[in-house]
């Protein structure tokens, strides 16, 4: 399986997760997204594609688990109150045998990461202040969460956070909660 990272970031919080990836001696291409940027580590090996479904016509799909990529899911802010988690994915599975080389990045990029505050963590009863302002499915995870500056700041503020693939129903209930909390600002 391929590596995930989530971490809490607000506005320009991310210019640091991307500027890292930017300052490699061999930078990715980016790939600008709806709600993500898909990294693209040409130099390491060429994108992997597989055939249409069978009976599709079409042109083949790209294989992510066999390709040197990264998918940066950006933190956004949803609902006028909460902001979702950050997450960094190497696609690549197993990571090691299909890219040697983007398991070096992600081994440099979690060590980078670890130098941030750890708000989360994925082992059991964990005891973390910071729980009360973690919403929803966010700690249902395995994996820590790391609060980049302006994220930290604002959780020491009281901000709340929910996971980035929060479905709208569950949206709707963390909102209702908050608000019986005297949370103001919520949007529908």
């Amino acid at each position: 399986m391929g590596s995930t990272f989530r971490f809490l970031g607000i506005d320009t919080d991310t210019d640091l997760v991307l500027g890292w990836f930017r300052s490699l001696p061999a930078p990715p291409e980016e790939i600008v997204l709806e709600r993500d940027v898909s990294l693209y580590f040409r130099s390491f090996a060429p994108v992997s594609y597989r055939s249409p479904d069978t009976g599709r016509e079409g042109p083949p799909h790209i294989e992510p688990t066999k390709s040197p990529l990264v998918s940066i899911f950006i933190p956004r802010e949803i609902r006028g109150v909460l902001w979702t988690t950050g997450e960094v994915h190497f696609l690549a599975t197993p990571l090691r045998k299909v890219s040697p080389q983007l398991e070096a990045v992600s081994i440099r990029f979690r060590k980078w990461l670890a130098t941030f505050p750890l708000v989360f963590s994925g082992g059991r009863g964990w005891p973390g202040a910071w729980n009360s302002y973690l919403e929803g499915s966010i700690r249902n995870y395995g994996t820590d969460i790391r609060a980049l500056p302006l994220a930290m700041q604002a959780l020491s503020e009281g901000q709340y956070f929910v996971a980035e693939d929060e479905t709208s129903g569950r949206l709707d209930i963390i909102c209702r909660s908050l608000q019986l909390r005297g949370v103001r600002g919520i949007e529908a």
